[in-house]
């Protein structure tokens, strides 16, 4: 059943969509400026201690429908949520320190964070997301690597939030099934600037290993979002040979020594991924 934010959420929406309905002016601007305010609340951190950011996520996606189920503004309202939100989930201020330090900082990171895998994960979305999926990864790998637990724990929702949204068809209960998995040159396409991060961070997490030296490789040591870029790479799926010949920049044998270099630490799991990983390449 629906609990009481649920419930409150349903009403916010239907009220919205009345608002945005109207003909008048000052009512009809209300939705966006009750959405800009939810977003500054979402950006200071530190409005509610309950798991997952609480009621904030629902709100939000109460506005967003009522603009949605009318179709009206041309979808301005995701745009600038989306935006915003991107920019905070990004922001690393106050990571540095004790717990209690620079949680204002670090909470507003962690609301963002949650907001978003909740815009990313619903379907009413899809179509508006696609083309903030690239900037989605790219916050979610930032906070993989975050010294605090809470910005882990919330990157670790919205990546799988992510994988759900740009690689899964779901035509097989298998996860590893090809007709569920997506090209690895489509992928790109979508998100190209994700080919060039993958290389730096594969490169600096390299380091000195392919020297001999004690790089991170080297060590066994596996970071929490270089795991998650092998795991990215694992479900996608080699493209067909005729996509493979047009010309075009993205140079995957880049890669394969780099992701090679992952098959030889110690974590067994990681040896298993970084392997997957070889295939699309």
């Amino acid at each position: 059943h629906n609990g009481a934010i649920e419930k409150a959420s349903t009403g916010l929406a239907l009220v919205c969509e009345r608002l945005l309905a109207s003909d008048a002016s000052e009512l009809a601007a209300l939705p966006a400026a009750w959405l800009d305010e939810l977003l500054s609340t979402a950006s200071r951190g530190a409005t509610t201690f309950l798991r997952r950011s609480a009621g904030l996520p629902f709100a939000v996606l109460a506005v967003l429908y009522a603009e949605h189920n009318l179709s009206k503004g041309g979808g301005a309202m995701i745009g600038v949520a989306l935006r915003r939100l991107l920019a905070r989930a990004a922001d690393e201020k106050g990571e540095e320190g004790g717990e209690a330090e620079g949680e204002a900082e670090w909470g507003g990171r962690v609301h963002a964070l949650n907001l978003l895998r909740h815009i990313y994960q619903d379907k009413a979305f899809g179509v508006a997301v696609m083309s903030h999926v690239a900037d989605g990864f790219l916050c979610a790998f930032s906070a993989l690597a975050s010294a605090r637990w809470a910005v882990r724990n919330s990157g670790t929702l919205l990546l799988a939030s992510l994988l759900e949204r740009a690689l899964r068809n779901r035509r097989s209960r298998d996860e590893h099934a090809e007709v569920n998995a997506l090209g690895i040159r489509d992928f790109f396409a979508r998100a190209p600037g994700l080919h060039a991060f993958l290389l730096r961070r594969l490169r600096t997490f390299d380091g000195g290993a392919a020297d001999g030296a004690d790089g991170d490789a080297a060590t066994g040591a596996l970071d929490q979002d270089v795991f998650a870029l092998l795991l990215l790479l694992s479900k996608l799926v080699p493209s067909p040979t005729a996509q493979q010949a047009k010309a075009d920049a993205l140079d995957l044998d880049a890669l394969v020594p780099l992701v090679r270099a992952c098959g030889t630490l110690r974590a067994h799991r990681a040896r298993v991924v970084a392997s997957r990983a070889l295939v699309p390449l």
